[in-house]
């Protein structure tokens, strides 16, 4: 697996496995209109575009495929998102490490988000109250 920068070229297959991901891994702490308002979000390309650009924002590829994805936005922990297809690989875990090391180079040591109720158990795994 690799962990790199994301490119406004990853736009597309990172919209595949947000709205793939949040389809089967949400499915059951969340209804259909609930996961039908979230995924409504790739369709404000410029929000994400922008998010690719502006944030430290990186991919896990695993298999030559966007395995996972992440970012930050300062001490703002944006988006972290494995997709369904490689799921208990580890991946998040390296995804958050990435992002938890950017932090502390730049002198942060504390980290916020706001996370759903299916990746609950892992931030608190990762130490967020």
């Amino acid at each position: 697996m690799m962990i790199r920068k994301a490119k406004p070229d990853d736009l597309e297959e990172i919209l595949i496995v947000f709205e793939e991901t949040i389809r089967t891994t949400c499915q059951y702490d969340y209804s259909l209109e609930q996961i039908n308002v979230w995924v409504s979000s790739i369709d404000d390309q410029e929000k994400w575009n922008y998010r690719i650009l502006n944030q430290f924002f990186v991919v896990a590829e695993l298999e030559g495929k966007i395995a996972g994805f992440g970012s930050l936005d300062g001490d703002y922990l944006d988006v972290l998102y494995v997709s369904n297809k490689f799921l208990r690989k580890g991946i998040a875990i390296r995804l958050f490490e990435k992002l938890k090391g950017e932090a502390l180079k730049n002198g942060i040591s504390k980290l916020a988000s706001d996370v759903s109720i299916t990746a609950y158990p892992f931030f608190e795994k990762m130490g967020f109250k």
